[in-house]
């Protein structure tokens, strides 16, 4: 697993896993890596690897730091493109600070303009990724109601364009879920009880299913355009709660 920085001395495992992405039984070539570890202070840092050098040729690196209330409060992401892209390579810092959002960028080494954006009490930070999308679905399923979000577009493109735009945030509304069932989910041995949501996408004409274990771990999707995420790897520290 690649990261942005080593894990320090002063932290402690929470949890680790692997996502595989199919299209029926095979493999497409996209594996997520994903560790989370915990800070002084009851905070969390979550790295994730998203390694698409055998599919699209695209990769994202992402460091989250979360509070003690497991909200977003920062997260960088390095970003790597394809030979085909305009965007080689792009990084970005999200950080909140009071009611605002800084966003910084710089896209090809190119230093970008600072932004920034509101972001209430109840708008969440969305840094993208399987893992961040799990806790999406996990507290759109605790407030039963559409959550405001911030996230970002990547816009690496194949075709030339002003890359001034890749990795600006925007604000979105995450449609709120609707649950389905309970069922048992087996990774690596290990039989894991899961909680079946619908998480609607009508921008894009979908409606896949989540299945999230108790610390709403996204251990299964499954999108009504073929594509399946697997988490194939899965570790945790037994004494770590669901705050």
């Amino acid at each position: 697993m690649r990261q942005l920085h080593p894990v320090s001395t002063h932290e402690k495992f929470v949890a680790s896993g692997v996502y595989n992405h199919f299209r029926g039984e095979k493999q497409v070539g996209v594996v997520e890596s994903w560790s989370i570890n915990e800070q002084p202070g009851n905070g969390l840092i979550i790295r994730v690897d998203f390694d698409g050098r055998e599919s699209d040729g695209r990769s994202l690196l992402i460091e989250a730091w979360l509070n003690a209330s497991r909200c977003v409060e920062r997260f960088d992401l390095h970003a790597y493109g394809s030979q085909q892209d305009v965007i080689k390579q792009a990084k970005a810092r999200y950080i909140i600070i009071d009611d605002r959002v800084q966003i910084t960028r710089i896209v090809n080494g190119e230093i970008q303009p600072i932004e920034e954006m509101n972001a209430d009490s109840g708008t969440h930070i969305f840094p993208g990724t399987a893992l961040f999308r799990g806790f999406l679905i996990g507290q759109s399923a605790a407030e039963q109601q559409d959550i405001r979000i911030i996230t970002y577009n990547p816009f690496y493109a194949y075709q030339p364009y002003q890359p001034t735009d890749a990795f600006r945030g925007f604000n979105h509304t995450y449609d709120a879920v609707r649950f389905i069932e309970k069922r048992n989910i087996t990774i690596t041995g290990k039989l894991f009880e899961a909680h079946g949501y619908e998480s609607p996408m009508p921008i894009m004409e979908e409606w896949p299913v989540a299945w999230l274990d108790e610390h709403d771990v996204l251990l299964r999707l499954d999108s009504t355009r073929g594509l399946t995420i697997l988490l194939t790897q899965y570790a945790r520290r037994p004494e770590f709660k669901k705050p």
